[in-house]
């Protein structure tokens, strides 16, 4: 019990929990805790041990394709996990920003309002294609084109991770839940770097328009996973909704457990 509470803690306590007597006895330097130790806390039986959500976001460590998959696929078993504890959707550390907020904009709700989402109580996962790729015949004003549009797949208790290797425009999707009321679309990129972020916050801000104009749903959350940048980047200026920015130096904040 004490080492299910605490990595709890680490996971939505705004600053870094103490860490208890009994578990520093048992945990590295940095206080992370022994997977078998973990296992034993979150009482992961051996008839669950292959759909169980921490055995999955522990073996998610393991799967190795190329870093910017092995951090979609731990992203994705993260909040699958976190959802079965019945957890908030942004962290209690996670560095969380409102667009235009300095400028007194009131397009969107308060950090508060995006800091008491929930994941939805049912939340199957889907491989399904949320936006689609096409082409636009010449006309005598525009040559020919590609335009992105929706598929139309209902998104209600569904946790996209598209099998599409081209999926346009976002990686992962799902529906979170306001406590109020309210829904908000939730949108990831994860295979992101220095060099790509540009385009990333060009493709988040499209999905987020397509994706809000076919659902109704106008509250939006981005969360962009920028592999190996520094805290020196300034791309994220450019999206127009509230995100969360996971970079090297937020990357203990945000995936903490």
């Amino acid at each position: 019990k004490s080492a299910r509470d605490y990595v709890i803690r680490c996971i939505v306590d705004k600053d870094k929990s103490m860490v208890p007597a009994i578990i520093e006895a048992i945990s590295d330097e940095a206080g992370a805790i022994p997977p078998a130790v973990m296992c034993l806390a979150f009482e992961v039986k051996l008839d669950d041990m292959v759909h169980h959500p921490l055995l999955s976001l522990l073996n998610a460590f393991s799967i190795y394709i190329n870093p910017y998959k092995q951090l979609e696929l731990v992203s994705k078993a993260y909040d699958v996990f976190r959802q079965s504890l019945g957890l908030l959707v942004v962290p209690g550390k996670a560095n969380l920003s409102i667009p235009f907020k300095e400028k007194g904009c009131k397009q969107f709700e308060d950090e508060a309002w995006y800091r008491a989402l929930v994941f939805p109580k049912e939340m199957n996962e889907s491989q399904d294609s949320l936006i689609v790729t096409v082409q636009v015949k010449a006309t005598a004003k525009k040559k020919m084109h590609c335009k992105s549009l929706c598929t139309g797949v209902n998104m209600t208790g569904c946790y996209f991770h598209p099998s599409a290797a081209n999926h346009p425009l976002i990686d992962r999707a799902f529906v979170a839940v306001h406590p109020n009321g309210g829904n908000c679309l939730v949108l990831a990129q994860d295979k992101v770097n220095a060099t790509t972020f540009s385009k990333a916050v060009t493709d988040l801000n499209e999905a987020a328009a397509l994706l809000a104009a076919k659902t109704g749903i106008r509250d939006v959350l981005v969360v962009v996973n920028v592999i190996g940048a520094s805290d020196k980047t300034k791309s994220q200026d450019q999206l127009n909704f509230p995100y969360i920015l996971v970079r090297s130096i937020e990357v203990d904040d945000f995936y903490s457990i």
